[in-house]
């Protein structure tokens, strides 16, 4: 969590004014979720939770076809446990298998390589032609320009896109959580209205949703509470529905617009 009065990357910069603040932002979001790869994951569901983050804040730039293997691996089982890849990828706690930390620490620095730094390069292009330039009035001090890097709220400054990813996120907890069994009439409807919440927080992207509700095997699944049940839950939003809420939010992010949110001096930045 950043404070008011550090800006985001301010131990790697002295400067005191912004004129393309959103090029700030994105890169201390960016550096955040780079940081908490190379620290390892706590759960399974921590970094299921850190795929889609890592989504927000490059703008939905990452490589989709990284995404969806590392959503693989997620239900990946050998003989061993959970894959190689993905216990290196958690703290040594949350492994189901042992792995040398020595080679964890070096697999999370290959993935971040592979995985953030081309997200970052790309999203740094698509803002290079939309981010909105600013000029402060004459004695305006960085502390208290309204497009400050540290005192904005939003993703990049760009509110649509915390919008989209607030409405994956609440489809996402319902589905980890387990909420879906949730329709004491059992007549489906609280089901029905998670898929059509789905479609809207997707961009209409998603192609299994017919299956979601017509499917036998596929309700069970949503709504089973067993531990397999769990697991295909995870897959499900690992493989599938994170890589498709990445274009959704690629989709917005190319056409969002830029708006200064300056937060309170005296509290704390929510981050998105």
């Amino acid at each position: 969590m950043n404070s008011p009065q550090t800006p985001r990357g301010a131990e790697r910069t002295e400067r005191t004014e912004w004129h393309r603040p959103a090029l700030d932002v994105l890169a201390g979001d960016v550096r955040e979720v780079r940081e908490e790869m190379l620290d390892g994951f706590r759960s399974r569901k921590a970094l299921i939770w850190w795929m889609h983050d890592l989504c927000r804040a490059t703008l939905g730039q990452v490589d989709i076809d990284l995404l969806v293997k590392l959503g693989r691996e997620l239900s990946t089982v050998t003989d061993e446990g959970e894959v190689a890849s993905i216990s290196a990828l958690l703290t040594p706690a949350a492994r189901e298998r042992t792995v040398d930390e020595t080679a964890a620490e070096r697999l999370r620095e290959a993935m971040a390589t592979r995985l953030i730094e081309p997200a970052h390069h790309r999203a740094v292009r698509v803002l290079q032609v939309s981010a909105t330039e600013y000029v402060d009035d004459d004695g305006d001090e960085a502390e208290t320009s309204g497009h400050d890097p540290s005192r904005q709220r939003a993703t990049a400054m760009r509110p649509s896109v915390d919008e989209t990813v607030a409405r994956q996120r609440q489809v996402l907890e319902d589905l980890l959580d387990g909420r879906l069994d949730e329709d004491p009439g059992g007549s489906g409807e609280y089901l029905h209205d998670w898929v059509d919440q789905l479609d809207v927080a997707t961009d209409g992207l998603l192609s299994i949703l017919d299956s979601m509700t017509v499917e036998s095997s596929f309700r069970e699944l949503l709504t089973g509470d067993r531990i397999a049940h769990a697991r295909g839950r995870e897959l499900l939003a690992g493989r599938w529905l994170i890589p498709v809420s990445c274009l959704a939010i690629r989709r917005v992010a190319v056409g969002a617009s830029e708006v200064p949110d300056a937060a309170p001096l005296d509290k704390e930045i929510p981050m998105a």
